[in-house]
């Protein structure tokens, strides 16, 4: 009897998810780089996890398939519905600036791909891209859960049933990935010593190991209903294949870099990534192709999504070709703000989620945004964690001012005449007007940190932004 409502909690869920997602960014970067949205609806679809659905697709490869238009692509961890996501009910402890890690640490490994394990943590994530799967260790017991992408279901392994899983007390993650099981061999072993487990058959306990290994990695996996599907979303080919195809451009592979963002934050950064090379012919390709390559630090720890545009400028500023590719798309205001929001990886909180409000505020002005969708943006930044962390203005600040300069320096700005303007009218003279509405005003309420987490806080951004019920975008 316990599966059934299971089932029931994995169904609503992954409803609500598909509904949420259907209602957002219609007219985003991504949807410009051929990668659609409905995370709910084909994670809930699969019946190889139990759910039905008239298409009856077999297998997480045809799932997250590399050719698939339809795999899982947007804001993971992020929904509505029964389960409530931390980004609604994180803790008030996790206060983090910008430019500080997040203690969480990024190793490469050639044998499989790479792997983030938090400071002192005796849990790890492997991820590996070379074999499209990824596997979540529990150092403490010797558990681990494993997921293929070819397959229909993830195993998990209990501990103690053999020594080829990793025990934190024998040796450290680092040692152990030395010699790291193949996970296609761990699979077996899970498929004969452990048990394969799917949305319907995983039972609460399972659900609450694979969620307590998950959350150690990011806040915002700590609903225990959904930590299949969040295990799923990491697993699939949509995430290791960005991952296998920036390593194709870095400088060189890094290991024990401190990330600013957690797991969550980590791979939204990829999704927003490979949305800013959709518009390249070739996207990742066409960087490998002009020998550009890529500095993982400045990819992962830019001081803002503003510095990390302008070091994408100064790679593509001596190829004509490229830049002429992403000019359009950067000197139109709703554009520019849409793509500095998806490099920061669409995230609801901290500086990201400020400047994901702004572009969405953007959005709405431009007619591209609904009032209910920009009133749950707003209520969503809000209400997370109390509100504001710091002084978010003074970072916008110090971004405009770095991208400005960085136009300049690579003299982009006759291709950028348009966004330039706007950026020295801002950065000169505090002053962005959008219609009647002064858009700084909407910066200085956003960034108000006296904004209690309450329903009359989202009003008086509302307000500033002149956004009223009926209005139609």
């Amino acid at each position: 009897m316990e599966r059934l409502p299971v089932l029931l909690l994995f169904v609503l869920v992954l409803t609500a998810l598909a509904k949420d997602e259907s209602k957002e960014k219609k007219d985003s970067p991504e949807s410009h780089s051929g990668e659609n949205k409905g995370v709910g609806k084909h994670l809930g679809g699969h019946k190889g996890f139990g759910l039905k659905h008239p298409a009856g697709n077999d297998g997480l490869g045809k799932l997250f398939g590399k050719d698939s238009k339809e795999h899982s692509d947007e804001h993971s961890g992020e929904g509505a519905g029964l389960c409530t996501s931390s980004e609604e009910s994180g803790s008030k402890g996790n206060k983090k600036p910008k430019g500080k890690g997040s203690g969480i640490k990024y190793s490469y490994n050639p044998k499989f791909g790479c792997y983030l394990q938090k400071e002192k943590s005796q849990y790890a994530v492997v991820l590996a891209y070379i074999t499209y799967s990824a596997a979540f260790y529990d150092g403490q017991t010797g558990e681990v859960f494993v997921f293929i992408s070819t397959e229909t279901s993830g195993v998990y392994i209990p501990g103690g049933v053999s020594d080829k899983t990793w025990l934190a007390k024998k040796q450290s993650f680092s040692e152990y990935s030395k010699n790291l099981v193949p996970l296609e061999d761990l699979y077996k072993l899970g498929d004969t010593k452990g048990m394969k487990i799917t949305a319907e058959t995983i039972t609460k306990d399972l659900q609450k190991k694979l969620s307590k290994i998950l959350s150690s990695q990011s806040r915002a996996y700590k609903d225990e209903c959904k930590a299949f599907a969040y295990a799923m979303e990491v697993a699939s080919l949509a995430h290791l294949g960005r991952l296998k195809g920036f390593e194709q451009v870095l400088d060189k592979p890094v290991n024990g870099l401190e990330l600013r963002g957690d797991l969550q934050e980590t791979l939204g950064y990829y999704k927003g990534w490979k949305a800013f090379f959709g518009y390249f012919d070739g996207e990742m390709e066409a960087f490998k192709q002009n020998n550009i390559k890529l500095d993982y630090e400045q990819l992962l720890n830019s001081e803002t999504e503003f510095h990390l545009l302008g070091y994408f400028l100064e790679g593509l500023a001596p190829h004509s070709d490229l830049v002429d590719a992403i000019a359009p798309h950067l000197d139109d205001e709703e554009m520019f703000f849409e793509i500095v929001a998806g490099l920061g990886g669409h995230i609801r909180h901290s500086f990201g989620g400020y400047i994901y409000v702004v572009s969405e505020s953007v959005g709405y002005l431009h007619g591209k945004r609904t009032y209910e969708s920009i009133e749950a943006t707003v209520s969503g930044y809000i209400t997370y964690e109390v509100g504001v962390q710091d002084d978010y203005l003074k970072t916008w600040t110090g971004g405009i001012s770095s991208i400005r300069k960085t136009i300049k320096k690579t003299k982009l700005d006759g291709k950028l005449g348009k966004i330039s303007k706007i950026l020295q009218r801002m950065d000169e003279e505090k002053k962005w007007q959008i219609g009647d509405v002064d858009m700084y005003e909407v910066l200085k309420t956003i960034s108000d940190q006296k904004l209690p987490g309450n329903k009359r806080s989202v009003r008086k951004v509302l307000k500033a932004l002149k956004a009223k019920k009926g209005k139609k975008h």
